[in-house]
């Protein structure tokens, strides 16, 4: 602790901001559900589609796309 009561206030000290938005927050839920949706259906994936896999994820990104470009 500095004699100002502040610990994080050394000069030149680069310091993070605390400031979330509701657009941050919601960022961050929508990557975690889609990330750990990504790593639980491949696991899911592998094993129905077995050696196809590769396949199965050729025809989803193509699937995906026509999804993206209707949102864009």
């Amino acid at each position: 602790m500095n004699t100002n009561g502040n610990f994080n206030s050394v000069p030149g000290e680069v310091t993070l901001s605390r400031d979330l938005s509701l657009f941050t927050i919601t960022m961050i839920g929508v990557g975690g559900m889609i990330g750990a949706g990504i790593f639980v259906l491949t696991g899911v994936a592998a094993g129905t589609a077995g050696p196809a896999l590769i396949l199965a994820f050729l025809l989803n990104g193509i699937v995906t796309s026509f999804s993206a470009m209707s949102y864009a």
